[in-house]
Order: C-alpha cells, then sequence, then structure tokens
C-alpha cells in the first residue's frame, strides 16, 4: 500500500518588516550633556542573519542627562560634583494572541493586550563628589585630596503574561 499526502498553502502572507531607530545627542560645553533614543521594530522585521522576525512589536526609548554642578560652585574649592539620571522603558508585543492565529489589531481590546505584552521600565539617578588636589582651600588640599563619595540608586519593573509585576 502506497499512501500520499499533498498539502498546499495558498495566499501565504509574506509581510516586510520595519525598523526605525532615532537618536540625539547634546553638550552644552562640558556642563550639560543629553542623549536619547527611540527604537521600533515590527513583528516582521529580520536582519540579514535572521530568516524570521521575533513576532513582536517592539517599542523602546531611553535617555540619559548629566550636569556637572561643581561648574556653578568656585573653581578654587576643588570640588567635583557631577549628577547623572536615566531613563529607559520598554514594550513588546506579540503579532498574534499567543497559542491562536488571532491578530491583534487596533479594535483589540486593551484588558488582553495587556495580559500579553511585556514590558519593562529602569531609571536610576547618581550623584558624585570628589575633591582634587589643585584646589587652593587648606582643608581640601591637604584632609579632602583624592577623597570620592558617590551615591547610586536604580529601580526597574517589568511585566509579561507570566509575571503580573516585577519590581527590584
Amino acid at each position: 500500500q502506497v499512501y500520499m499526502n499533498e498539502l498546499r498553502l495558498s495566499n501565504v502572507k509574506k509581510e516586510k518588516g520595519m525598523a526605525m531607530r532615532s537618536r540625539m545627542d547634546f553638550a552644552w560645553a562640558d556642563l550639560i550633556r543629553f542623549n536619547g533614543e527611540v527604537t521600533k521594530d515590527d513583528a516582521d522585521f529580520h536582519n540579514v542573519a535572521q530568516r524570521f522576525g521575533t513576532g513582536d512589536n517592539d517599542f523602546s526609548y531611553n535617555y540619559n542627562t548629566s550636569i556637572q554642578l561643581d561648574k556653578f560652585l568656585p573653581s578654587q574649592l576643588g570640588i567635583s560634583l557631577p549628577v547623572s539620571w536615566n531613563y529607559a522603558n520598554s514594550e513588546a508585543t506579540p503579532k498574534y494572541v499567543p497559542g491562536t492565529d488571532v491578530e491583534i489589531t487596533d479594535t483589540t481590546p486593551d484588558s488582553v493586550i495587556e495580559e500579553i505584552q511585556k514590558a519593562s521600565t529602569r531609571m536610576g539617578y547618581n550623584v558624585s563628589l570628589g575633591f582634587n588636589s589643585r584646589s587652593q582651600n587648606f582643608f581640601v588640599k591637604n584632609l579632602l585630596s583624592g577623597l570620592k563619595v558617590r551615591y547610586s540608586k536604580n529601580e526597574s519593573e517589568s511585566s509579561d503574561s507570566r509575571t503580573l509585576f516585577s519590581t527590584s
């Protein structure tokens, strides 16, 4: 006995994916620096080394800024006081409802999207205080020279289809 099974597909979706990225860097002398980036990748986008896309519509943005507060103080104090802040956010929404072939569209209820969407947020800041030996101040030059103190705080939050909310 010989069994033959023929499978044919018609109207196969061959969608093109798109990726976009925008970046901005700004510096005002050595006082303030800012940079930010926005990225968006469609579920069907893939690079040359990949055959298929990730299946997720990804959107992310981040920005960092820093300011040298010591520039507002007299230079003879010999104080270094940089402050920086950063923020990042990313979201990944599947193209299809997991386990089905139902495509997510603008008419899909927000409650369904929130259940299957992956999201993460990171935020943090740093403050440093340092003293250098070039100071004209006797106390700073002889006792505090080379001393550096730093305080840093970072927080992150994330959620996905298995974890409603996670923070660290």
